[in-house]
């Protein structure tokens, strides 16, 4: 004896069986090592943001990022290496006050369209933006951006100990995000991540 109720018959069985199958071979393969497209075909522009699904009809998923546009990668000599900006003037990749903030959506993480710069520069303060989050607010019922800032000095690295987080809001998870706040009241000063 198998153990098997003798309720459950072939059919069931085969049933139970393709579900199982389908579900495996539906699943969607998600490979950092590559390059992503857009449903375009072009690179998408994206980083350190956040991914959510928001409780719509629409049934999307929205990727909020940094937007580096066209950097080219840096060498330095002295730690971070690949990163060597922060001990320059502003405007090196990484560290340039024209960074978008950018958002794509997609019905199903594999198939990204992208949307929109959700906080044009000229919609906020001079300076460098880094790691935005956006949360939704169902008591204002608006979305939130908190994202980092680093206020124009001599250097990124300067700038730091005056890091700040940036609040703005908007009545569509689209955007435009207008500043509400320019540097956040928080316990630590110096940004962060979330």
């Amino acid at each position: 004896s198998i153990g098997i109720n003798a309720e459950y018959t072939m059919l069931d069985i085969c049933n139970w069986f393709c579900f199982f199958l389908f579900s495996i071979t539906s699943a969607a393969l998600i490979d950092n090592t590559k390059a992503r497209r857009d449903v375009t075909g072009a690179l998408m522009d994206v980083h350190d943001g956040n991914v959510v699904r928001w409780n719509n009809e629409d049934e999307l998923y929205y990727w909020y990022g940094m937007g580096y546009q066209d950097c080219q990668l840096e060498k330095g000599l002295i730690p971070p290496r690949n990163c060597p900006g922060i001990y320059q003037e502003f405007g090196h990749c990484g560290f340039r006050t024209d960074h978008a903030v950018n958002l794509y959506t997609s019905p199903d993480l594999e198939n990204w369209t992208f949307v929109a710069d959700i906080f044009p520069a000229g919609a906020r303060p001079d300076g460098i933006y880094f790691r935005p989050k956006v949360i939704y607010n169902k008591y204002s019922q608006e979305y939130v951006l908190w994202i980092n800032h680093l206020a124009p000095a001599n250097t990124p690295l300067a700038s730091y100990p005056d890091a700040r987080f940036i609040v703005a809001t908007s009545t569509s998870a689209v955007g435009p995000f207008a500043v509400v706040t320019e540097k956040a009241a928080i316990e630590v000063s110096g940004g962060g991540d979330f």
